[in-house]
């Protein structure tokens, strides 16, 4: 595939969404901060060196107990455009989408089955 992204960085937080539907198991947003933390400036645009990574639903249960706050990770996933449609306008957005999660210091972490 050509559409694909490395990134390993520290779990910053983890945001779960249950579905609506009973049946469908939840997602998982990761903030994952890749770079040092930069100091707040105040400024109407801030730069943070983290990212939001969602962990789809048929992942998400073979890695949920590992993904911890403070856990370093390497992702291996995909981008997926995004269109949101808001009354009468919609916004279009990039998310990073993970494929393969590995948990450093986790020797059960081969997050690989599909």
């Amino acid at each position: 595939m050509i559409n694909t992204f490395f990134l390993a960085g520290e779990i910053k937080k983890v945001t779960v969404s249950e579905p609506k539907d009973p049946k469908k198991s939840p997602t998982a947003l990761l903030l994952i901060q890749y770079g040092p933390v930069r100091e707040s400036t105040g400024g109407p645009v801030e730069f943070v060196n983290a990212v939001p990574v969602r962990v789809p639903s048929y992942k998400y249960p073979s890695v949920k107990d590992k993904l911890k706050a403070g856990k370093r990770v390497q992702i291996t996933g995909h981008l997926q455009g995004v269109f949101r449609t808001l009354i009468d306008e919609g916004s279009f957005t990039t998310e990073l989408v993970a494929d393969r999660v590995y948990v450093e210091g986790d020797s059960t972490s081969d997050a690989d089955a599909e």
